[in-house]
């Protein structure tokens, strides 16, 4: 018993760790009631380091993290086929996802483009 218990609070460290803003302080928190949540914080005057996440059926999540670099008038994150864009305009930021599920997502949830407001 004192095993099992002990792998779970190992595991659960770790998930909250995976999820922290990778940064030292949050900028903003961006909402889209029902839909998820994202916090952004500046890494320096080209990037921004973010904590995406979205909500799905049966509590299932969408999570994502790390850092994204200002291309024209949005900041890009890559990693292998996924492409996340950022545009901060005032009090909003609009948001797309492209091919972003495989990795980042329990079975029955999805990612949601759209405006996500301060």
């Amino acid at each position: 018993m004192k095993i099992i218990v002990s792998l779970l609070l190992i595991v659960f460290s770790f998930k909250v760790h995976a999820l922290s803003v990778p940064c030292e302080s949050e900028l903003a928190r961006y909402k889209n009631p029902g839909v998820g949540f994202i916090n952004i914080c500046t890494d320096n005057k080209n990037k921004i380091a973010f904590r995406a996440t979205s909500f799905g059926n049966r509590g299932h999540t969408c999570n994502a993290r790390g850092k994204a670099t200002l291309q024209g008038n949005k900041y890009i994150y890559k990693r292998k086929s996924c492409t996340i864009s950022f545009e901060i305009k005032g009090n909003e930021l609009n948001v797309v996802y492209d091919n972003c599920w495989r990795g980042f997502c329990g079975m029955d949830a999805t990612w949601n483009d759209g405006v996500y407001k301060k």
